[in-house]
């Protein structure tokens, strides 16, 4: 779309009326730019924005902490041409074809609706549960983030939170390979990412699922019916442009791409000497799997350390924060569970899935290995 000034909202502008804007097709780059753009228009003064789209290639998103080389495979990538890029929300890789639709909702939050995030994803992946009735196929939601039809994951979402707005990207999978997926996120049999995916075409038995149009008007009658919003179709403006294009330029910055595999390479290549001694962990829960990398120093305290993985931290540096946190810590559970409930609390941190008690749990874990 081309751009448009920046306007300043109309007086007249109910809370309940979105800008709506169909994207058509997107390249994988502006697939994950184009959100953010979004999210510094509302955050700046635009309304609440429903945007659907296609990507028009395939592409593998991998999330924010997530170590690239174990969240997909890229040598398949490599060889088979698929963009590995780095999003700048939380959770689990995601392989992404033209066949998979995708909404984002970016929306300003009031008080008290963040809550601790489960709600979010539920209440704004019912516009999907809602269409896919239409079409006659039964699916729910899965906490903390998923679509299952039966035990098949059919979608899902992500989310990040910047600013007092909701950027919430969600995604379901309308005719794509199981076998490729799995190829391109290096999922391997007995794997314990590897469970089984479903699509709409799968669930239409002998006959065509519907058409690509046809479900994202299906999604904005979702949208109008259960949310009881008014939509007014839109252009992307100027500022958002400009900030998607510096999205995109991080997006193509290989150091971006690496940022979490060369952190975690730094403390593990922490030499052994001085009483210094490196420990390796993880933590696998429903809701995500933390990897850790832990440096202690004289067996009392945490030197250093690395997370990775996959929590679904709504705040950027949710994660971030925990490692700064507990750098310098005495290694003793209780202090180590008094300073996570601490950062929790002072920081409003929100992570479906994923909760204090985890971290505590995987360094609590890792101490009890240090004994003799």
């Amino acid at each position: 779309p081309s751009p448009a000034p920046f306007p300043s909202r109309h007086e007249e502008t109910m809370a309940d009326t979105w800008r709506f804007l169909d994207l058509g097709r997107l390249s994988p780059l502006d697939a994950l730019a184009i959100p953010e753009g979004l999210l510094t228009g509302v955050a700046a003064g635009q309304p609440d924005t429903l945007a659907v789209w296609v990507a028009s290639e395939p592409f593998v998103s991998i999330g924010r902490e997530q170590e690239a080389r174990t969240a997909c495979d890229l040598e398949y990538c490599k060889d088979h041409r698929i963009p590995v890029l780095r999003r700048t929300s939380g959770g689990e890789a995601l392989y992404v074809d033209p066949h998979r639709v995708f909404y984002a909702v970016v929306h300003r939050l009031e008080e008290g609706e963040l809550g601790d995030g489960t709600g979010l994803f539920e209440s704004w992946l019912e516009p999907i549960i809602d269409t896919c009735r239409d079409f006659e196929v039964d699916v729910r939601f899965q906490p903390y983030a998923f679509l299952y039809r039966g035990r098949y994951e059919i979608g899902g979402a992500h989310a990040v939170v910047r600013d007092g707005v909701l950027l919430l990207t969600a995604h379901l999978a309308v005719n794509v390979s199981e076998t490729t997926a799995k190829e391109a996120l290096g999922i391997r049999e007995g794997d314990e990412r590897d469970h089984p995916l479903t699509s709409l075409r799968h669930e239409y038995e002998g006959h065509a699922p519907p058409e690509l149009l046809e479900i994202r008007n299906a999604l904005a009658r979702s949208f109008r019916k259960g949310k009881e919003i008014t939509f007014q179709e839109g252009d992307l403006i100027t500022p958002e442009l400009l900030a998607a294009n510096e999205v995109r330029q991080r997006l193509e910055d290989e150091a971006w791409l690496y940022r979490v595999d060369r952190a975690v390479d730094a403390v593990r290549a922490t030499p052994e000497e001085g009483g210094l001694r490196v420990w390796r962990n993880h933590r696998a829960t429903e809701g995500c799997r933390l990897d850790l990398t832990l440096v202690t120093e004289g067996g009392a305290t945490i030197r250093d350390l690395k997370i990775s993985g996959t929590p679904l931290f709504l705040q950027e540096e949710g994660l971030t924060q925990v490692e700064n946190y507990l750098r310098g810590c005495y290694l003793n559970p209780a202090t180590v569970g008094e300073r996570i409930l601490d950062l929790y609390d002072k920081l409003g941190l929100v992570s479906p899935g994923t909760n204090a008690a985890d971290f505590l749990i995987l360094i609590g874990d890792t101490i009890d290995k240090m004994s003799p």
